[in-house]
């Protein structure tokens, strides 16, 4: 996540299924082959995995191990206050190459042998105990170590066995990137030994190995946290290839905009949806010395392994689009974010030692590791240009922030929260979700100190045969519908009180059926993707719209107030061919209220706007049924129709929309509203969620 921008923190998801978190873009992304193919790089097919033993009568071994360094983060204090985080020198010592591919060549190119390190990093045999042999043929021999596995990893008893599969590569070419030395061979049967280092430095690397290894290191650590922390929870879910590019000074938003001047691109990192393929930022135009840089930001390569997770294990819903850490945005879309920052910090609050020893140390006296955070450059003796882009506390409270400054008049913060005067506003708030999961399963200042991420990945995951959101049955997926679920896999079938607590009254995130929805027996706020049953008799309902303010939500239509949004699902529904709504005007502006259907994973779709005014979209691909008609006086109706003709198989999201674009509205504006079908039947939110 990552952007300047006066004092206002903007992040931004790239669109068509791509996520990112770092800045806006309006293309969508060119196929990789065809970005390569225009910039004239050539391309080939990744080398071939290096997974037979071969058997000598007469042979040597080859002993030894495997290393990376990566950039160490320096912090700055103000008594116990931490200020700044950047970038700085190596770690003091290399971290072991893990579980990953060994490769033998002899010297005319042969490969020899194949192997594999160990958890500690020594060479071994393919089965990860035996010694690497070679042939009894004196000469010199090339040991390779890849950035790459196939590693089946160890898992607890009772849990199902899954795979770590992955190889990081330099964009475009597909060359798995590896650290390599060269060993001379007596030809006796006795053994040499080898020591391979990926270096952090360009001094010492021009193409910065540490950092590819650093990259798959994070993948190995979080692999096995997983294993460890999700009970007996089937995770075979992750045993696809994740292909993970990356090249140093290479910014991967050039696949996103391939026609503009690449100068003029901010970095990104993302997840490719689909495709199991992950971009990590490696700089700009070769620079990596001042461009944000992300291969040793862990937070940041954490946060789209996050991605990968949510895509393969669970059920990613986000639309893309911008998104923001102070405004209110899609609940959707805060969720998947949120869910990739938490997931960032919480890795490595709980694998300090695995992922950088050195900062767990320094970390020690000030709470450990709590933080989202990414850097631009580092500060390295004679370089100077480490800077800190982003950083933000996940244990702080959400109703007292981090305070970033004041733009405009305004100040602004880490999506501060206010759970009386906005209740549930905590739902549409990236770091606001990110806050409460990581204090939902983290001992420290402000937390909870619950253990719970197994039960966090039971509410979270797509197993048919549990009860997680990633089921099929529950779309529209957001952090109202996990917490929601994780107080049905918790034990009591309930969420834990610490919990309850601070969604209730830090976070804003309160459940549905809170009384803090209910006004004079009216409900001012159906929580998002709340399933449309029938009733027997009315339910009343309130919609609050309002402005559409930069504080607020970035000149943006208000999601938590001017939108109120109902799962309308066939089955529940078989009769209703006519949906009709009917507004009444109670206080404030006169506001036009429309009566939209979308499919599952729709975007919210934007006004028709240009630099002298807006006016309504009244036909929008997104629209499966819309009436976007002028409503006019104090109460007045609008209708859908043709619903029999919709598939029984689909989910469909029937929105009520308060026109708000450039109009100036009342901050009491409220408007009572009743759904009927086609014989006048009552259509009321379910009173389960």
């Amino acid at each position: 996540m990552k952007n300047h921008q006066t004092n206002l923190y903007i992040i931004a998801v790239l669109l068509f299924g791509l996520t990112a978190c770092q800045q806006p873009a309006q293309e969508s992304p060119a196929a990789p082959a065809d970005y390569c193919a225009s910039a004239g790089v050539a391309t080939a097919a990744e080398i071939s995995e290096c997974s037979s033993t071969t058997s000598y009568t007469g042979s040597s071994y080859i002993t030894g191990t495997a290393g990376f360094f990566k950039r160490d983060v320096d912090i700055a204090t103000t008594g116990s206050n931490i200020t700044e985080m950047t970038l700085g020198s190596p770690i003091s010592s290399a971290l072991p190459i893990k579980y990953a591919e060994v490769r033998v060549l002899n010297s005319g190119g042969t490969v020899v042998q194949c192997g594999r390190t160990d958890a500690t990093g020594a060479l071994k045999a393919l089965d990860g105990t035996s010694n690497l042999t070679i042939p009894d043929s004196p000469g010199n021999y090339e040991v390779q170590v890849m950035a790459r596995t196939n590693h089946n990893v160890s898992v607890p008893g009772g849990k199902t066995s899954f795979k770590l599969y992955t190889a990081v590569k330099n964009v475009c070419s597909n060359d798995v990137h590896k650290v390599t030395a060269t060993v001379n061979s007596p030809g006796s049967a006795g053994g040499v030994s080898a020591t391979l280092t990926a270096y952090a430095k360009e001094s010492q690397s021009a193409a910065i190995a540490g950092g590819a290894f650093n990259i798959y290191n994070d993948l190995v650590v979080t692999y096995d946290y997983l294993a460890q922390n999700t009970a007996l929870s089937n995770l075979t879910c992750l045993n696809s290839k994740l292909h993970i590019f990356w090249t140093a000074g290479f910014n991967p938003a050039q696949f996103i905009d391939p026609y503009s001047d690449p100068s003029t691109l901010g970095n990104i990192s993302f997840y490719l949806r689909g495709y199991n393929e992950l971009y990590i930022n490696g700089g700009k135009l070769g620079n990596v010395t001042s461009a944000d840089t992300d291969h040793f930001d862990d937070s940041v390569v954490i946060h789209e392994i996050g991605h990968h997770l949510e895509s393969v294990c669970g059920k990613m819903d986000s639309p893309g689009g911008t998104h923001y850490g102070q405004f209110r945005i899609d609940p959707r879309l805060a969720w998947s974010e949120g869910w990739g920052n938490f997931f960032g910090a919480h890795i490595l609050r709980n694998n300090m030692t695995s992922i950088n020893p050195d900062l767990d140390t320094t970390l020690t006296l000030y709470d450990g590791w709590k933080y989202y955070l990414d850097t631009s450059g580092y500060n390295d003796g004679a370089v100077t240009d480490g800077e800190e882009v982003i950083r933000f506390n996940l244990s702080k409270p959400g109703n007292n922030p981090e305070f970033l400054g004041s733009s405009g008049g305004f100040p602004f913060y880490y999506d501060k929260v206010d759970s009386v005067s906005h209740p549930g506003e905590g739902h549409f708030r990236e770091v606001s979700v990110s806050r409460s999961l990581f204090k939902s399963t983290n001992d420290c200042a402000s937390c909870t100190g619950l253990s719970y991420f197994d039960k966090m990945w039971a509410a979270f995951e797509n197993d048919a045969s549990k009860s997680g959101m990633g089921k099929t049955i529950y779309p529209f997926r957001s952090s109202i519908r996990f917490y929601e679920r994780l107080g049905a896999v918790s034990v009591s079938s309930t969420l834990p009180a610490a919990i309850s607590t601070m969604l209730n009254t830090d976070e804003a995130q309160q459940l549905p059926g809170n009384s803090a929805y209910v006004t004079s027996g009216t409900t001012t706020w159906v929580p998002y993707g709340t399933k449309l049953v029938s009733s027997v008799s009315a339910c009343s309902l309130a919609i609050q719209p309002r402005n559409e303010d930069f504080n607020v939500t970035y000149f943006e239509p208000d999601q938590r107030y001017s939108n109120h949004f109902f799962y309308y699902d066939r089955n529940a529904l078989p009769s209703v061919t006519d949906i009709t709504l009917t507004v009444n005007k109670v206080s404030g502006t006169s506001t036009d209220i429309d009566l939209i259907l979308y499919n599952d994973g729709y975007s919210f779709p934007a006004e028709n706007c240009t630099d002298t005014s807006c006016s309504k979209n009244t036909s929008s691909s997104e629209f499966v049924r819309a009436d976007r008609s002028t409503g006019v006086g104090a109460s007045y109706t609008k209708r859908i129709s043709g619903l029999n003709t919709l598939s029984f198989a689909l989910p469909y999201m029937l929105n009520i929309r308060a026109y708000t674009t450039d109009v100036t509205i009342n901050s009491n504006t409220q408007y009572t509203y009743t759904l009927t079908d086609q014989n006048g039947g009552y259509l009321c939110p379910s009173p389960t969620f």
